[in-house]
């Protein structure tokens, strides 16, 4: 598919290839090692998610679970996205023409010798709206009940709520407006209570994630979940996981 295209024949192995090859240019050129490997992508409205996952040595399980020490990945997170908006990001915004408004690299989780996580990036337009779209009236209802939940414990409700059904076990809710004028205004002058609010953002995040997730699905299926507050940005990303990862997800090729 042609650079830029808003075809709904998105090649998902083409953008694999790719994006895994920008990565590999991005650690060239910071003399990075190889600490995770990219394994699928998922498209739906503006969200692109990628899924990765590195598997953990016999020595780094015992440093993790022993000594409680972080992974490679864990410890330098946050580096690796500054490093990936000076080479990765910009030369996505050139394949694809569009501009990448946020971009996320969630905490990791472990399961038995496997690290895994998730990069979120939120485009500009809507380049996948035409993938899945039967999806649209179930997200909708998805975001509608985050809302109502988020608004009933906070007595005030975000700005926008926006839910992407990614594949068959995927979904990505984005929030934005946590905060009114006057928190931002406080937290602006008092950047000290950045934790405590997280921690507030966080739990009431989670209330509203379960609410809506029980609401919508009544079942008793449990989901995993990752979540980021970005209070700089007044907004959060949260990623569900709906169905449990098996070793079939975490196969090298």
């Amino acid at each position: 598919m042609a650079s830029g295209s808003k075809s709904s024949a998105w090649d998902v192995d083409s953008l694999l290839a790719i994006h895994t090859a920008l990565v590999d240019k991005t650690r060239d050129r910071f003399d990075m090692p190889e600490f995770v490997k990219i394994s699928r992508i998922f498209l739906r409205k503006h969200v692109q998610v990628v899924f990765f996952f590195k598997i953990i040595g016999e020595w780094e399980k015992i440093s993790l679970q022993k000594y409680g020490r972080t992974s490679t990945y864990e410890e330098n997170r946050k580096l690796f996205a500054d490093t990936a908006k000076l080479v990765y990001l910009p030369s996505l915004e050139s394949y694809y023409k569009c501009k990448i408004d946020y971009f996320y690299l969630l905490k990791p989780h472990y399961k038995n010798n496997v690290m895994y996580s998730f990069s979120v990036k939120f485009f500009e337009v809507p380049l996948f709206k035409s993938v899945d779209s039967f999806q649209s009236a179930w997200e909708e209802k998805l975001a509608n009940s985050f809302s109502a939940r988020y608004r009933q414990q906070n007595g005030r409700g975000p700005s926008k709520v926006t839910a992407a059904i990614l594949g068959e076990r995927f979904l990505v809710i984005e929030v934005v407006g946590l905060l009114g004028a006057f928190p931002q205004r406080y937290l602006a002058m008092h950047i000290e209570a950045m934790p405590v609010l997280v921690d507030l953002i966080t739990s009431q995040i989670r209330d509203a994630i379960e609410f809506a997730w029980e609401e919508c699905y009544s079942n008793d299926k449990e989901c995993e979940t990752f979540q980021e507050v970005d209070l700089p940005n007044n907004r959060c990303v949260v990623l569900i996981i709906t169905e449990a990862l098996t070793e079939k997800d975490f196969l090298e090729s």
